[in-house]
């Protein structure tokens, strides 16, 4: 069943990502001017998706800490085993990259790229794509755009934002499903 945290990519998250998207047309597409404000909004999508994509991971993070927390014991021990999940999260501080999500993920004792991989072959190419996506968050959001990573590029396109978005989209369903199956297999109990 999936979890809370990806109900509410779906149902709230992604509804910002639409009206972004339902923006950039309504700009048209002559003039000098137009082009300039297409391509702002093309750069909030990117930024706007990853920090959407930021959230889901946190909350995804939280949902499973509060399943694991939920199913152990001694009650006593939670604040402690919670403060000890959550310390130096990543996810806080740093971009949803696929190292950020690998080493808080693996928290709960996967390898979670290896375990995704494992899952869906494609994994390998979104985890690439996350990595891109993350390179051009970045370089928006600090307008530095000589990046070796975005190969002398300095615009971003709404159908490679787009692009981007199936490729969280994908890894929100997979994320979801391999915590749910890990935790699963960790505690003998479905959460």
């Amino acid at each position: 069943m999936p979890s809370t945290a990806h109900h509410e990519w779906v149902s709230n998250r992604l509804r910002s990502l639409n009206a972004l998207e339902t923006a950039h047309t309504l700009f048209g597409t002559k003039g000098v001017g137009l082009v300039f404000l297409r391509q702002q909004v093309v750069q909030g999508y990117v930024t706007q998706l990853s920090a959407q994509f930021q959230a889901f991971c946190r909350d995804l993070f939280s949902e499973c800490l509060d399943f694991l927390v939920g199913q152990i014991g001694p009650a006593f021990a939670s604040p402690a085993i919670r403060e000890s999940f959550e310390y130096g999260r990543q996810l806080e501080t740093k971009n949803p990259s696929p190292s950020a999500l690998g080493t808080d993920f693996g928290r709960f004792g996967l390898n979670l790229w290896q375990t995704l991989k494992a899952a869906d072959p494609k994994n390998a190419d979104r985890n690439k794509e996350l990595e891109l996506l993350n390179h051009w968050r970045n370089a928006i959001a600090h307008q530095d755009f000589k990046k070796k990573e975005l190969g002398g590029a300095t615009t971003v396109t709404l159908a490679r934002a787009k692009t981007w978005r199936v490729v969280c989209e994908e890894l929100a369903l997979e994320l979801d499903k391999v915590m749910g199956d890990h935790l699963q297999l960790l505690l003998g109990v479905s959460p």
